[in-house]
């Protein structure tokens, strides 16, 4: 796999390797509410992250719609408690899940709050802030960010996360926790 401008890749980033502390530090954080559950990661991409999750939890099922991204999550972190499928979250049925994972991703999607609406399950998940990629739908702010519900903690551009109502600084990533 090589960096085209929008997919996280953990290694080969060249001078963009300072993406990998936030990256990284979202799943290491995540893995706290997914230790003993089955969680489904929702554009789970180049599957680092539901490989991390699979340390701690009963299951991981990473969901991607790319399947050259699926074929190299399978050959790179699949394990036997971590799993890779090829899907259109948008569209195609999701598995059940205790949890579900979906960061960076949201912003990608025509509807985002119809899936969130859908879930039968928690959702953790991540947007960035201010960000107006090419690949990107739609750009959030953080009160726009926080409209999908739940807990709020802020991403600075360094990966710490704290909660929002400790927050010192503008997020450079909102993460939220629905219920």
């Amino acid at each position: 796999m090589r960096f085209t401008g929008e997919r996280f890749i953990p290694w080969g980033m060249g001078e963009r390797a300072w993406m990998a502390q936030d990256h990284l530090a979202r799943y290491g954080w995540a893995a706290r509410f997914a230790a003993n559950r089955r969680v489904v990661d929702l554009g789970c991409g180049t599957g680092y992250g539901s490989y991390i999750l699979s340390m701690v939890a009963r299951f991981v099922l990473g969901l991607d719609v790319c399947a050259e991204t699926v074929s190299h999550a399978e050959r790179t972190f699949a394990n036997r408690v971590c799993q890779f499928w090829q899907a259109n979250i948008e569209r195609d049925h999701i598995p059940p899940a205790e949890l579900y994972v979906c960061f960076e991703c949201l912003e990608h999607l025509e509807r985002p709050g119809e899936l969130v609406a859908r879930l039968g399950a928690p959702l953790l998940y991540s947007l960035p802030i201010g960000n107006t990629s090419r690949y990107h739908k739609h750009a959030y702010a953080p009160a726009g960010a926080e409209a999908f519900g739940g807990t709020i903690w802020y991403q600075t551009a360094e990966g710490d996360i704290v909660p929002k109502e400790h927050a010192w600084f503008s997020p450079a990533i909102v993460i939220g926790f629905k219920e």
